[in-house]
């Protein structure tokens, strides 16, 4: 059987190629360590797979900050971590890392960032207008595009990931644990994302995946928040996840592509099963041009191979939009720049949403899902570690 089908992202292809290496080569990277005596815990906050996370006080100065420590892995998955919120720092709603200390006797190594009083999301989602919707997911794009542009892959987009201030209208993007940076034609490691945000490529175990892995996991989340349930795709395991939840039936042409055979009776067990249809009070959260578009360009196998930003421009709904370099006047949408082209280099910005009240949902996400195939994940054996 042939080998899976290329890739290359659409956007922001080539920007490590054109950077030093001492830009992506993280395992290189020498850390500067600041003074673990400058932090006092308060309490903790939470804990995950890799890390424990406490809130604090930066005794210097009396300010909040986030202490996350991590725990024992591999030396260089800690680097690459520290590189990216490095290379990241001064992003729109990119999480800012404050300092990087360690304990002196267990080495531990411990990132310290700038404190956001969150709201929870499955109180806060209950909550979100159609305004506040496309608010957020506006200042998403805005932390994602950045990041892409910058040549870096977020990898684990959920709503545990994005801390929101709601008060204060504030919104940053967190756990850059499992980012990495996008070289054209490299194979990565298909064990990232949670399940229910796991792109196609990830359940297939496509591995010379793109960007547009960020952007699945984005859609979910606008899903979710638009007909309160979460999380919207909700598998029993990755087979159940891509499958009977999201993806449906998988055509024979389409599996090869992926180079990877799924066993006797693999295709015929694959039963073409979508999401149960929004009920009318669950409609009542979004526009109808929005779920048709949606459905059609970003959670359907092989729609050409994902919606790109230029696509994204083209819709009638952006017709009068600054995507088009005028206000955006007509259908009081928020209006993203294509982020596909001339003029945005890895430090520029979208546009700001206009500060309407408008009930409108805007009708599009929009991604830079490669040209010439589908995708989905598999397994990382993370080794524990070492020494720093």
């Amino acid at each position: 059987m042939s080998g899976p089908v290329p890739s290359r992202a659409r956007v922001y292809t080539d920007v490590n190629t054109h950077r030093p290496r001492e830009y992506w080569d993280y395992e290189s990277h020498v850390v500067e360590w600041g003074n673990q005596d400058d932090y006092q815990l308060v309490r903790k906050l939470g804990r995950g797979k890799y890390s424990e996370v406490f809130e604090a006080i930066n005794i210097t100065n009396n300010e909040k900050v986030v202490v996350k420590i991590l725990k024992p892995v591999k030396k260089k998955k800690i680097k690459r971590e520290i590189k990216i919120l490095e290379n990241l720092r001064g992003g729109p709603n990119i999480i800012t890392l404050a300092d990087i200390v360690k304990d002196p006797v267990s080495r531990t190594p411990a990132l310290v960032f700038e404190h956001v009083n969150n709201t929870d999301f499955k109180q806060l989602y209950q909550t979100l207008t159609d305004y506040d919707i496309r608010f957020y997911m506006y200042e998403i794009l805005k932390a994602l595009d950045y990041c892409h542009s910058m040549g870096i892959m977020h990898r684990d987009v959920k709503p545990h990931n994005v801390m929101i201030d709601h008060e204060h209208r504030k919104l940053r993007l967190i756990d850059w644990g499992l980012a990495e940076f996008y070289h054209p034609g490299q194979e990565y490691n298909v064990r990232v994302a949670s399940r229910y945000f796991k792109g196609p490529e990830l359940l297939v175990d496509y591995q010379m995946y793109d960007y547009s892995l960020d952007m699945w996991s984005l859609g979910c989340m606008l899903a979710s928040m638009i007909f309160r349930k979460e999380p919207f795709f909700h598998g029993h395991d990755n087979y159940d996840q891509a499958f009977p939840q999201a993806m449906g039936a998988l055509r024979p042409q389409r599996e090869s592509a992926f180079g990877q055979p799924r066993g006797p009776g693999f295709l015929g067990q694959v039963a073409a099963i979508r999401p149960p249809i929004p009920s009318d009070s669950e409609r009542s959260h979004g526009a109808p041009l929005l779920l048709a578009f949606f459905s059609a360009n970003v959670f359907t196998p092989g729609a050409s191979s994902g919606l790109a930003c230029d696509s994204c421009c083209q819709h009638p709904r952006y017709a009068s939009s600054s995507c088009r370099g005028s206000p955006a006047v007509e259908e009081d949408t928020p209006s993203p720049r294509c982020l596909t082209g001339a003029g945005l280099g890895p430090r520029s910005f979208l546009h700001p949403l206009p500060q309407d009240n408008s009930s409108r949902l805007w009708p599009a996400l929009w991604g830079g899902r490669r040209e010439g195939t589908e995708c989905f994940g598999g397994v990382m054996s993370e080794q524990l570690l070492v020494d720093l």
